[in-house]
């Protein structure tokens, strides 16, 4: 566990999972797209894991990880890098987007999909 994004924990799950062992931490997220929880050091030792993630500073949508912010989407409270500021539409989706794609975390969702890319054709 946390060894990558393959073996990765949903920040919900990672929520569920912190709560149920009645322990004192927010979910940081690291992996936006996925919307990825950063294992701490009391779950991976738990977990008997003997492996750690080495992230490049910026992995998804070019936003660093070297800052947080506390954040609540989906009625739960997250620590997400500082430069994650969504949009949110009518519906209530968050929405990222720039010159090159877009991206859509819909509300009945738990990570992002692209809805437009930049090699569509």
């Amino acid at each position: 566990m946390g060894g990558g994004r393959t073996t990765g924990i949903s920040g919900f799950a990672y929520d569920n999972l912190i709560k149920y062992l009645k322990y004192k931490e927010t979910a940081r997220i690291y992996d936006l797209f996925q919307f990825l929880a950063l294992p701490s050091d009391k779950i991976l030792d738990l977990f008997k894991s003997d492996i750690i993630q080495i992230h490049s500073l910026k992995p998804r949508f070019g936003i660093k990880i070297d800052k947080w912010k506390k954040m609540k989407i989906k009625d739960v409270i997250f620590e997400v890098p500082h430069g994650f500021s969504p949009e949110i539409d009518n519906d209530k989706n968050l929405i990222i987007e720039n010159s090159n794609y877009k991206a859509v975390f819909p509300k009945n969702s738990y990570y992002f999909d692209y809805t437009k890319v930049p090699f569509k054709n």
